[in-house]
């Protein structure tokens, strides 16, 4: 069963992109509306769904299953015109519910819907997706922790064998996006920097290996349930077989030999955000989705800078209290 949509909506909201929420003297007092509430809790609930449907990786990460068999469509402009059109819906029908008739959890979660959608459109233009690959978090970096067995994909049922073949089978398509996009962003000065590019080759390339029973896509078949029948496993280690070395392999071969050939070639020497085309504008939005706050960079690192010397300054009194004749670092 999947948790309440507004909690876990929240959650999400709150650790990725949500800004200070509204100080508690500005939050409206008295009753509220119930037709308001309703309709921006039903809201939440659409707008996640959305989400859901649009991100299949974060479904399955928040436990729904509906999308388990599905990777995500992010570099096509068909699937990044659809998160655009699901951020403009929801503003739209957002606009229109008063944010004064709502009390408590509800204007919060006005809040976090206001954020999130307009996080979106501000990223959107961006066009990150012209660099999809990186050491961290990129899909193909991803997908062997979600095939392995022991990620957030599951394998307890037959369904949830069937379901990650069917991602597997997508995979190539995700590829061959994800190289015409890098072709793409390269001319343009869209590239990541070259050590992020070095530490993915060999991920990339850990991927190809000469035995299926060597992959770490064959963790689920080494771990099969005792209580599948024989005949599903037996056409389940077949067909994983299949698809390691028919698919899987060659594939990540494919995208290694890219990486090797045409991508660390054209890496960047620098490494800072702002080196990238539009690189003020692009730190700019960083430091607003990744702070929470609307602090201008040089505010925050004087406010490090400050804190710094605020901490030093309780390590002398503190050094003064205690008649301690060490070091600050002792």
């Amino acid at each position: 069963m999947r948790p309440t949509l507004p909690v876990l909506l929240l959650s999400l909201s709150l650790a990725c992109t949500h800004r200070s929420s509204p100080p508690a003297a500005s939050t409206p007092t008295g009753p509220g509306s119930a037709e308001s509430s309703a309709r921006v809790r039903s809201l939440a609930e659409e707008h996640f769904e959305g989400m859901l449907r649009l991100d299949p990786l974060l479904a399955t990460m928040v436990g729904d299953r509906r999308y388990d068999d599905r990777l995500p469509e992010d570099l096509t402009d068909g699937g990044r015109e659809e998160k655009r059109q699901l951020a403009l819906r929801t503003r739209a029908s957002l606009e229109a519910i008063p944010r004064t008739e709502l009390r408590g959890e509800d204007v919060l979660t006005w809040a976090v819907l206001d954020d999130l959608t307009r996080t979106t459109l501000e990223e959107l233009p961006l066009d990150d997706h012209l660099m999809p690959l990186e050491q961290m978090s990129s899909l193909p970096v991803q997908l062997p922790v979600l095939g392995s067995g022991m990620g957030q994909h599951p394998f307890r049922t037959v369904a949830d064998y069937e379901h990650f073949l069917a991602r597997i089978r997508a995979f190539p398509a995700w590829v061959d996006a994800a190289i015409a996009r890098t072709r793409e962003g390269i001319p343009r000065g869209i590239t990541r920097p070259r050590p992020v590019v070095a530490r993915l080759l060999p991920q990339l390339e850990a991927q190809v290996v000469a035995r299926p029973e060597d992959s770490t896509f064959w963790g689920p078949v080494s771990r099969m349930p005792e209580t599948f029948s024989a005949a599903d496993r037996q056409r389940l280690t077949a067909a994983y077989r299949d698809a390691i070395t028919g698919t899987l392999v060659p594939t990540y071969r494919r995208l290694a030999d890219f990486v090797r050939s045409t991508v660390l070639p054209s890496a960047r020497a620098t490494t800072a955000i702002e080196a990238l085309p539009d690189g003020p504008a692009r730190y700019a939005f960083l430091v607003r989705k990744q702070t929470t706050t609307r602090l201008e960079a040089h505010a925050i690192h004087q406010l490090g800078l400050d804190e710094v010397e605020r901490i030093r300054g309780d390590l002398d009194a503190l050094r003064i209290a205690e008649r301690f004749d060490g070091t600050p670092a002792q």
